[in-house]
């Protein structure tokens, strides 16, 4: 699992919602819901679970994830079935299906609308509301408000004015004013369906409360399994309204866009519904300094539907934008058709509206807590490297030394600096070795720390405006083990900075970082180290790096002109593969022609120019003798 993905999993909100598993090419490969995202998407990459064989090979294909979340678990199936539907993902093999969810409908079309079960929304004069995710409780639902209100419910084509042949059973049982007979006053009728519109549309506590009604009166009849009856529909109708739907109720395409300011970043969360359904959902952040949110909402929808291939009908926002008209001019003549900006007060367009910025807090949220969380982090291994150190201030400012030579011949240091945890570039100090030699590397390291501490006290008696060895560091890691360590702390008691703490790195034949001197010369498992482990790993390997590549800078300059350009046969490619292989040109005047043979491009004829030309001056000793 890679750093990014694993910081999203360890951030996830413990909500309902949906998540969107991508591969390394940003595709979505499976769509999930969840009650918990948390708890249901670390449970993917939990080891002592036992997994399938496909999500086994899904989780080894993940590299990033998306989410959403949502009202409840009921939204996040439908959002789920959308997404599945408009994406395909590969690994959602057993929901790649046509089943729809079921809507309930009022079909205005007829002159007495009916309450109808439908799987299917059309455009057409009908009203449809849902999807519902629960087909029993819409049935349910269905049949309390035929019980409720005395509306038509065969399939009689009826007409004011017009009888269609005999009264029907519900008109006798009072549960029809008896449409068939074509003399229902059509708008004592059409009160009814009102009442059942706004039941439909979310106050189901009218219909509840006529239910609990009926209930009570047969109770006290003692019909109790009729009383059980009606209880059991109340039940299913609370089930189907407490989980309101992520779903459109008309054909309009629209933009949902919710915005939350946090600090000098704005969040952005939009849900994209094409033909009544949520296809898929966008997340942006941008950069604000003191602007109103009005202002930061204007300036990204200008920003982003000026990049977007295709611009909606309407967009939903959460505040009037200041210059609303022209920004609506400006959409409407990208998109080539009537473009507007709906802010609205009740109803399912605000409730997603609502959720929309909700999701948008939850995103500032999830980077709040992400940077919290790093912050501690980072003081908690600084604070764990003072005391490895010897000191009890946090490490803020941190230098560590290396050392680079090949056979003890031009040898190098490089001072590298973490600040706050993080490393300086700009902090960055080289040394020539000049006064230490033959490659011993004590002396070495020696040698740079003084320098070092003596450009800083040389600084700090003259009050330097622009000073390049200041301020002290509160720890200096070595490359080196307990004698290392040892040498370096006399070294500072010596400046009187024993203040300062010291750490060693001690490297492996790979020179790879095993473990750590403490300031009391102790030696430390890398394993032992809970806190700080990852950071003296970047620190060991950066400073490594930083040797080498000086080292090599240094040994190509120092090769720009040598003996052996005068040799014949000798070009700068067999020259820089001689000093690579013998890391010196003493060493090379010393090889036989074998030897000098073993060279990466050197052959027979150029090892022996090699070798005659360093003998020249002993064979003309011989010659004179």
């Amino acid at each position: 699992m890679n750093e990014i993905l694993k910081n999203k999993i360890d951030n996830l909100p413990e909500k309902s919602g949906v998540y969107m598993m991508l591969d390394k090419a940003g595709d979505i490969i499976y769509v999930g819901k969840a009650k918990n995202l948390k708890n249901r998407v670390s449970s993917y990459f939990r080891k002592n679970i036992s997994h399938t064989t496909k999500v086994i090979h899904m989780v080894a294909n993940i590299c990033d994830m998306n989410y959403v979340i949502t009202g409840s678990e009921a939204e996040a199936l439908l959002l789920e079935c959308n997404l599945i539907k408009t994406h395909k993902p590969y690994y959602n093999i057993l929901l790649k299906d046509d089943k729809a969810y079921p809507y309930i409908m009022l079909s205005l079309s007829e002159e007495y609308p009916r309450v109808l079960f439908s799987r299917t929304r059309k455009n057409d004069k009908n009203k449809y509301f849902g999807p519902y995710p629960d087909s029993s409780a819409v049935k349910a639902t269905i049949d309390a408000i035929n019980d409720v209100y005395p509306i038509q419910k065969c399939t009689k084509k009826t007409s004011f004015g017009t009888t269609q042949g005999r009264v029907c059973l519900n008109y006798h049982i009072g549960k029809c004013l008896g449409c068939c007979k074509g003399d229902v006053d059509k708008g004592i009728y059409d009160e009814y369906i009102k009442q059942i519109t706004e039941i439909l549309s979310g106050k189901s506590s009218v219909l509840t409360d006529r239910l609990r009604e009926m209930m009570l009166e047969e109770s006290k009849k003692l019909n109790f399994e009729m009383a059980g009856e009606i209880k059991k529909k109340m039940d299913e109708v609370n089930n189907l309204f407490t989980k309101q739907m992520i779903s459109a109720t008309s054909f309009d395409e629209r933009d949902i866009i919710g915005l939350h300011i946090e600090g000098y970043t704005a969040y952005v969360h939009m849900f994209i519904i094409r033909d009544g359904r949520m296809i898929r959902t966008v997340t942006k952040k941008l950069s604000c300094n003191d602007e109103e949110l009005p202002d930061v909402l204007q300036s990204f929808i200008a920003q982003y539907y000026t990049t977007v291939m295709y611009i909606p009908s309407e967009i939903i926002l959460q505040c009037s934008l200041p210059d609303e008209e022209s920004m609506s001019a400006m959409l409407s003549e990208l998109r080539g058709k009537k473009v507007r900006f709906v802010v609205p007060q009740r109803g399912e367009k605000k409730r997603l509206m609502e959720l929309s910025v909700q999701n948008a807090k939850l995103s500032a949220e999830v980077v709040r807590t992400k940077n919290e969380n790093a912050r501690k982090k980072k003081d908690d291994a600084l604070m764990e490297i003072s005391e490895i150190a010897g000191i009890t201030r946090p490490a803020v400012r941190i230098e560590s030394y290396d050392i680079s030579h090949v056979s003890g011949s031009d040898a190098v240091g490089v001072m590298v600096v973490y600040t706050d945890g993080k490393k300086d570039p700009s902090a960055l100090r080289k040394f020539r070795i000049k006064y230490s030699e033959g490659g011993d590397e004590y002396a070495s390291m020696s040698e740079v720390i003084f320098r070092r501490l003596t450009r800083a006290t040389e600084e700090m008696r003259e009050n330097a405006e622009n000073p390049k060895f200041l301020p002290l560091p509160d720890v200096i890691m070595l490359d080196g083990g307990k004698v290392h360590v040892k040498i370096i702390k006399g070294i500072l008691e010596d400046f009187g900075f024993d203040d300062i703490g010291i750490i060693g790195l001690v490297k492996n034949n790979r020179h790879r970082l095993r473990g750590i001197i403490d300031g009391e010369g102790n030696e430390i498992s890398l394993s032992e180290v809970k806190l700080s482990g990852d950071i003296l790993m970047q620190i060991s390997e950066y400073v490594h790096e930083k040797a080498i590549g000086y080292h090599h800078a240094s040994r190509s300059k120092g090769v720009s002109r040598s003996e052996l350009d005068d040799i014949p046969g000798i070009g700068k490619e067999r020259k820089l593969s001689l000093l690579r292989y013998f890391g010196s040109v003493e060493e090379i005047k010393n090889a036989d022609i074998d030897e000098l043979k073993k060279a990466e491009k050197m052959n027979e004829a150029a090892a022996r120019s090699v070798y005659l030309y360093f003998r020249q001056e002993e064979m003309q000793d011989e010659d004179e003798g």
